[in-house]
């Protein structure tokens, strides 16, 4: 139920506590609400898996240290998409154990010599490719346990650019080349501890749980001492209105069915894994922005804010939407569309040289306008459904925008600045001049 001065169901974050952040801390930038994050944390915690179970967090949705203690904190596991990931994950005060690589890297020799202290602390290393497993084989001697990404050969996702199992994308080992592997597999007497598989993000319900068989099967029939069934990430979670997020207990409890008639049927125990980002972070975080112009062409009235594609890459990549939030400049709210009606369409931008840079696209990159309510120069513009792929994703740098800052709200309303404001110094630190391009 509405209260005060909400701005959704989800948060008690108010819309003049937003407008105290951008005061304070400039805009545009980045807030995240911790309150939010430890419930979604816990709510996870809270699934059953009589046979154990790991909550791995996807580092890519956001790797911002002060972000990843508080996920550390409240009990969860993580899984990095690249090399550099852990070792940022390390610098954050992640425990090695607690991390998966599951990356479409190749290393070199000096990358393998990075590799190998960290496999000696615990890292768990993923394999995707024919190439990944010669290259371990080749640098690795010792009996470390090994998990396999496998291509499930069909994929589900919001968009075609996340539809990670299909013929589009060249995740994982194809089952095509699954014998190819266990021929590697026998010969260098590799023990593979985990199957893993990942559809897409946001995709279908029930093309994720389908995918729950296919690995049992593969377990059976190839993999005897496998215990652990990574069923990946992905969990769609709504950021506007009228979506729906997937119901994680629901989808869990139906892959636990599957995994205990495993059970029954073979004798063996297996360990579930999952790798939420969105689902987690997704709604934690906002994009303030404030209002810098108001201009029409006569077909569409904009709104140019001072964040845009350089806050929020995603309209621009995939046509995602995200809930917009308007903010009047003495805290109150003007529209939400969760709680309130428009008026009056708005197509809003950041200040880019782009045509694409719009928070307001659809699928094909088109210009579609959303009904809000008419605010004015200097009010705020906050961008929702921004805790994951926000600053991990975003466009920072164009136009030599300067990335921004990057603030908590903790459970008790204290703001703690997480991440300072890029500077001019920042942007042109490691740039080279010679006298002869002068």
């Amino acid at each position: 139920m509405e209260t005060n001065n909400n701005l959704n169901p989800f948060s008690k974050i108010t819309a003049d506590k937003l407008k105290c952040v951008g005061e304070q801390y400039q805009t545009p930038l980045y807030v995240y609400d911790e309150a939010l994050i430890k419930q979604r944390c816990k709510e996870l915690n809270n699934l059953s898996a009589p046979y154990g179970k790991v909550i791995r967090y996807a580092l890519k949705a956001n790797t911002l240290a002060g972000i990843l203690r508080i996920i550390d904190q409240a009990g969860l596991s993580f899984e990095a998409s690249s090399l550099l990931e852990v070792l940022r994950a390390q610098h954050a005060g992640i425990a090695i154990n607690k991390i998966l690589l599951t990356s479409q890297e190749t290393y070199d020799r000096e990358g393998w010599q990075v590799l190998k202290p960290l496999l000696k602390q615990g890292l768990q290393l993923n394999l995707c490719s024919l190439k990944q497993l010669d290259d371990y084989s080749q640098n690795i001697q010792e009996p470390y346990p090994l998990s396999l990404r496998l291509h499930p050969g069909q994929g589900s996702g919001e968009s075609a650019s996340r539809n990670t199992g299909d013929a589009y994308a060249c995740f994982g080992i194809h089952q095509r080349d699954l014998p190819a592997a266990l021929q590697k597999i026998e010969t260098a007497k590799l023990t593979v501890a985990r199957i893993h598989m990942h559809i897409g993000s946001g995709g279908n319900p029930k093309l994720w749980l389908k995918h729950v068989d296919t690995q049992l099967k593969l377990i059976q029939e190839h993999f005897p001492a496998a215990t652990i069934l990574n069923l990946g990430g992905g969990l769609k979670e709504a950021r506007m209105p009228e979506e729906k997020a997937a119901d994680v207990h629901e989808l869990f409890q139906e892959a636990l069915k599957k995994v205990e008639a495993f059970y029954q049927k073979t004798g063996r125990q297996l360990i579930m894994e999952i790798e939420p980002g969105s689902w987690i972070m997704a709604n934690s975080g906002y994009g303030l922005t404030k209002i810098m112009d108001i201009k029409s062409t006569g077909a569409y009235d904009f709104l140019v804010c001072d964040g845009g594609m350089d806050l929020n890459l995603r309209p621009l990549l995939y046509g995602a939407r995200h809930p917009l939030y308007l903010v009047r400049a003495n805290g109150e709210r003007l529209f939400s569309p969760f709680w309130d009606a428009g008026d009056r369409d708005y197509v809003v931008n950041g200040c880019c040289c782009e045509s694409g840079d719009s928070q307001t696209l659809n699928a094909l990159g088109e210009i579609e306008p959303r009904r809000l309510k008419q605010p004015e120069v200097g009010d705020y513009c906050i961008i929702g459904g921004l805790g994951a792929y926000g600053s991990s994703m975003a466009a920072s740098n164009y136009n030599s925008h300067l990335a921004p800052a990057e603030v908590l709200v903790k459970e008790n309303g204290e703001t703690v600045l997480l991440k300072r404001r890029q500077n001019l110094n920042h942007l042109c630190q490691n740039e080279i001049l010679y006298d002869e391009f002068l």
